[in-house]
Order: C-alpha cells, then structure tokens, then sequence
C-alpha cells in the first residue's frame, strides 16, 4: 500500500497537504485488515509484539495503536483482552476499522485525530505498550514524534515501532533506474528526510531508542524476501503467490528467521523494546 504513495510523491518534496492527501487516498482505498499480503505481515508483526508482551501477566493491559488503519493489529489485541486505542488521520479506514471491530464482537476505542495532535493531548506513563507500525516514516516531525511515543509509555512499557530501512529506497529507485535518487540514499545522513519520507539504518536507530530511555531493543527485517505491489523484495515473492495456508505457515517461519539475520534489508525494520533500566 505504502510503496503507492511512495510513486506518487516520486521522492519530490510537495506541499504538506498533498502529501496528507495522498496517504488519505490510499488508506482508504486499500483493504488492510482482509487483503492476504497484509495479513501476512500483520501476522510477522503480531509474533515479535506478542512475545513482548508475554511479560505482562494481566491482559487488561492499555495499548495504543497510533497509525492504526483498518485496525489489523488492534482487533486481534483487543481480541486477546487488552484494552486497545487505536488512532488514525483518516476517517474512512477508522470507519471501516470500527466495523471490522463490530463483525468480531470487540470493543476497540478509535479515534479520527492526526498523530502528533493526539499525543500532545496525552499525559506522560499512560500506556502499556505503543504500537507505531508503518507510519513514522511518513511524518516529516518523526523525532519528535518518536520522543512522544517513549514519553506516554510507563516505566516497564512497551514500544514497537516500524521504519524504512535505508536499503529499501536505494533498492526502490534502482528499479527504476532512478540513480540520482540511489545517490541520494547512499550518501545522505541516517534519517534524512527523503521529500516528506524519512528511512534509518538498524545501528541508528537502536541508538536512537537507546537514548530515548529504551533498553533490550530487538531489531527485525520485516519483508526481506517479500514484498507487496511496488516493493524491490516483491520481485522475490508475495505471500499471495502461496495459495496453501501451510506454504504461507512455512514462508512466515522462515521470513521471521531471515528478518532476525538481515534486520536492514526488509520493507521495514522493526524495532521493540522497553522503557526504563
């Protein structure tokens, strides 16, 4: 969904309203929640942030999800008893969201607000865990943001976040023969802003968490040989290619172990740790 945007901004820098209305129009065009390659990587998602949160022994845990879309991390946390807020910009895939939460017979407390609005509305040490999957890159104020998302966690809590490697964009306009663009990803600073998108690499960003007041900070490649419409690692497979579940069950073992070995070479990296010693 997300590479869409990427081909309409053409790594120019536009107006901050046409790059909102851009991510608007594919979110609510693209089906999230039921489409198979999104399903499977909210599945790779799922299995790094359930594992972090096996240190909470209370379920009625509170949970955001900032960036929630059609709610396919929400639903199945809110399904596991957590208590979830889910926050997205656009109003339609909130609404689809609100449904999709309605057919599976939970209760997940969505709201319509920009991110950065939300969280300047929000105490410090009130959430659990923070999830901020896929929607980081795309904020021009993504420091700051991150800063917030470490801030509203309490003491023990969990953050997980996902962010464009370097790599994907070098790889992004080598296909398309782009090389001025792939110049631009090699040499510029980690987390330059690219236009209104942003990448890191793996060591940055670890130490970026780390001086945000995170610790145990586990760092995976999400999609390393896999991909979705107009990702380079599309041109490996799609899950989608797989029609048996268990070739798909297979495909996600090994994903997991390829994006543990190659944390830089996926569509994201994921990183999860805690906040606090």
């Amino acid at each position: 969904m997300l590479s869409r945007i990427a081909r309409k901004m053409n790594g120019l820098v536009r107006p901050r309203t046409m790059h909102t209305r851009n991510i608007m129009s594919v979110a609510e065009q693209h089906d999230m929640y039921r489409d198979t390659d999104e399903c499977f990587f909210a599945g790779l998602y799922l299995s790094s942030i359930r594992t972090a949160l096996r240190s909470f022994p209370d379920k009625k845990r509170r949970i955001l999800d900032a960036g929630c879309g059609q709610g396919r991390l929400a639903i199945p946390l809110a399904k596991e008893g957590y208590r979830v807020d889910a926050v997205d910009m656009t109003p339609a895939a909130v609404e689809r969201g609100r449904c999709y939460a309605a057919g599976e017979g939970v209760t997940v407390n969505f709201t319509v607000e920009e991110i950065r609005g939300f969280l300047r509305k929000t105490a410090d040490r009130v959430y659990d865990a923070v999830l901020c999957i896929e929607m980081l890159y795309m904020i021009p104020e993504h420091q700051s943001v991150l800063a917030d998302l470490v801030r509203i966690l309490k003491e023990g809590g969990i953050l997980a976040v996902s962010v464009r490697p370097r790599l994907y964009y070098v790889l992004y306009h080598m296909m398309r023969k782009d090389l001025i663009q792939v110049e631009t990803a090699l040499v510029s600073s980690s987390s330059r802003d690219h236009g209104f998108f942003s990448w890191w690499e793996s060591t940055s960003l670890r130490e970026k968490l780390t001086s945000l007041g995170l610790c145990d900070v586990q760092l995976a490649g999400l999609g390393v040989a896999t991909g979705i419409d107009g990702d380079p690692q599309a041109c490996f497979a799609r899950p989608s290619d797989f029609e048996a579940d268990e070739q798909r069950a297979k495909l996600l073992q090994l994903e997991s172990a390829l994006g543990t070995r190659y944390p830089d070479c996926g569509r994201y990296i994921l990183a999860v740790g805690r906040k606090g010693k």
